[in-house]
């Protein structure tokens, strides 16, 4: 499923609340993915801060 498909969702005379509950839904992946990431490299840089020294 791609963010074109909520676009589908409203151009075929769908319920927009469906396309804006979709749209919800990848922006809480996209955040989500973006604070593991962070989140990830946060740990992996205290795990390996007394190695390099």
């Amino acid at each position: 499923m791609t963010l074109d498909y909520s676009f589908d969702l409203v151009s075929q005379g769908r319920d927009p609340a469906e396309a804006r509950k979709l749209n919800k839904n990848f922006k809480l992946a996209a955040i989500g993915t973006v604070v593991f990431g962070v989140l990830f490299y946060v740990i992996g840089r205290f795990a390996t801060a007394g190695i390099a020294e």
